[in-house]
């Protein structure tokens, strides 16, 4: 699984000390001038990051995103989100469903357990047997 910075490690490396990686024993970083030749590759030696970067028409370098660690997968999802077809709208929608979906969940499988304690909390109380009537004529 890709792991991105934390805020933590980029609000440390903000004016931290920058090394430009231009090769390495992956390729990785021939890898994102292939996909795009804007693209960049630092290391964050105070927060202790990868970013990925990507130089503009007027010089200036916008950060792409982040990785703790920089495998063929960060490459991938580079190459991913610099596709014409990525939809960024519908990716972080589809996100947003998945976390309701799981957040819905959890607070159905918490009730579900607190429910079961208070019926048998409130059947206790009351003292029910839970006693079931037949009609005459039905036999069990």
């Amino acid at each position: 699984m890709l792991r991105r910075a934390t805020i933590a490690q980029v609000r440390q490396g903000k004016n931290g000390r920058l090394v430009e990686i231009d090769d390495d024993i992956f390729d990785l970083a021939g890898r994102l001038h292939e996909i795009d030749p804007s693209l960049g590759l630092d290391w964050n030696d105070t927060g202790g990051y990868f970013r990925v970067t990507q130089t503009l028409a007027n010089g200036r370098k916008h950060v792409v995103t982040t990785f703790r660690e920089l495998t063929p997968e960060a490459i991938d999802l580079v190459r991913r989100l610099a596709s014409p077809d990525y939809d960024l709208a519908g990716e972080l929608d589809r996100k947003d469903r998945e976390g309701h979906r799981r957040r819905e969940r959890r607070l159905s499988e918490e009730t579900g357990l607190m429910g079961e304690r208070l019926h048998h909390a409130l059947n206790k109380d009351l003292q029910y047997k839970g006693r079931i009537f037949l009609p005459r004529g039905v036999e069990v």
